[in-house]
This record gives C-alpha cells, structure tokens and sequence, in this order.
C-alpha cells in the first residue's frame, strides 16, 4: 500500500476515535501484553477487539431477556 494512501487511512480512522485513559493493574497489563505478542496485534488494537467482543456478550445476554 503507497505510504501517503496508509498515512490517509491512519489518519481517518483516528479521527473516529477518542482517546480515554484506564487504570489497569500490573498483572492486567502484563496479560494483555502477552496476549498482543502472541496473537501479533498491537496493545490498543486487542484492547479495543477484547470491549468489542464483551459489549457484544452483553448485548447478546440482554436481548434475551431474563432467565
């Protein structure tokens, strides 16, 4: 991919996300950095994968309503 289309892409995607900040323990920090190496994405990409991921389990569980 040319460099200036990849800096464009980048670029337009950081402008739909906002940046926040989390408190995370040690440990918290040291699994997800294990788990970034091994599945070879970068540290803010899994944490966004791993809420997407939860906010669809929630969904999923609350839209069938009580047990």
């Amino acid at each position: 991919m040319p460099f200036l289309l990849q800096m464009y892409i980048q670029y337009s995607i950081l402008l739909c996300m906002k940046r926040i900040s989390v408190f995370l323990t040690e440990q918290q920090i040291a699994a997800l950095k294990d788990m970034a190496a091994q599945t070879g994405l970068k540290f803010a990409e899994l944490v966004r994968r791993l809420i997407d991921k939860a906010l669809e389990e929630f969904r999923e569980r609350h839209r069938r309503g009580p047990k």
